[in-house]
């Protein structure tokens, strides 16, 4: 299947932002900063090794993507071990849904009446236990409950997510335990509105996406060259789920094409193809093979490196991730 294209390179020497780093959010005042991975840089490919473009390659100055507004307000509150209630400095919540949701297309507006949607809900987490290995203190567990509403701009709710309980456990600290949990919710919450809500969603993408991990149809056979096909027919509506599909480490059980399967067939990962739908889309060169792998620790570094090259060509054609507050500068 000819999906790399003619064109520049979207991979060379670069940090590695994590997440975690690029919000501003540290496990707390007296924790490191999270380490850095590193990574060998890629030497750019000469003009003779780059595949024939197989469509025409979009033009930050002609294309944008952008989305409705949005405003988010999610109150949080903690009970510590030593039982005192309080509200968390930093509101891990609403910066990591911002996030997404930059990343999605859509402006973060801090008031209201200027957006078209409104998520609102809260989170409350409290101490449960200290885990004790041999009488010592060796880790600490909270649980926490949470629920978000996603709201039209008059206040008509369209899409309620509650999240009864969660657990987490953590060896280094309360405040990493307290952290790690909000950012799980973060995340599911985030899930539920991108992949199982009707308001902000895409389904044709999540059908497309879900198509790969699943046991083929003897009846209604579909390959990985038909999934890539439709994604990049889709363009920039799928974009920020192929982005996150670059970390979905699951088995491609659909029929495929990819160079060098041959043989290696338990190899090809979700994120394999999801990037092979992002060369399509953006016509460029990403350097992912079969030998990046879902689990080696080498390959891990070289993957970041990937997400990070397509992050920031998505910045190029998305306005609202461009400009967050926590873009690279």
């Amino acid at each position: 299947m000819k999906v790399k294209p003619q064109g520049s390179n979207i991979v060379g020497p670069c940090a590695l932002l994590l997440l975690l780093g690029c919000l501003g959010v540290s496990e707390s005042k007296s924790d490191p900063p999270l380490p850095v991975p590193g990574a060998e840089p890629l030497h750019r490919l000469a003009a003779s090794e780059l595949p024939p473009s197989t469509r025409t390659k979009p033009d930050p100055a002609k294309s944008q993507y952008l989305r409705e507004p949005v405003h988010v307000s999610i109150s949080e509150q903690v009970k510590n071990q030593a039982g005192v209630v309080s509200a968390p400095a930093v509101k891990v919540l609403e910066r990591y849904l911002e996030e997404y949701l930059r990343r999605a297309g859509h402006p973060i507006v801090e008031n209201p009446r200027d957006a078209k949607y409104e998520i609102e809900g809260s989170f409350d987490a409290q101490f449960v236990t200290v885990i004790r290995v041999l009488d010592r203190a060796a880790g600490y567990r909270y649980k926490g409950a949470a629920s978000i509403r996603l709201l039209a701009a008059s206040g008509v709710e369209l899409e309620a997510y509650p999240l009864p309980e969660l657990l987490e456990e953590n060896v280094k600290s309360e405040d990493s335990t307290v952290l790690n949990l909000r950012r799980r919710v973060a995340k599911i919450f985030w899930d539920q509105l991108m992949f199982q809500g009707k308001t902000l969603s895409n389904p044709d993408v999540v059908l497309q996406l879900g198509l790969l991990p699943l046991q083929p149809n003897k009846d209604e056979p579909v390959t990985t060259e038909e999934v890539v096909k439709q994604l990049a027919e889709i363009g920039f509506p799928a974009v920020p789920y192929l982005i996150e599909a670059l970390t979905d480490n699951r088995s491609v059980r659909i029929p495929a094409s990819y160079p060098g399967l041959t043989g290696r067939s338990d190899d090809l990962r979700v994120f394999h193809i999801a990037d092979k739908a992002l060369e399509e889309i953006f016509q460029k060169v990403s350097r992912m093979s079969l030998d990046i792998a879902a689990e080696d620790p080498r390959s891990l570094k070289l993957r970041q490196v990937i997400v990070r090259g397509w992050e920031k060509e998505w910045r190029r054609f998305c306005k609202p991730y461009a400009e967050s507050p926590n873009a690279p500068r």
